[in-house]
């Protein structure tokens, strides 16, 4: 599950790091 979060994070990196800063 976190390797998946993690890949998702690299594919959508700005959206995705901008909604887990906020």
């Amino acid at each position: 599950m976190i390797i998946l979060i993690i890949w998702l994070r690299l594919n959508l990196s700005p959206i995705m790091i901008s909604w887990s800063i906020y």
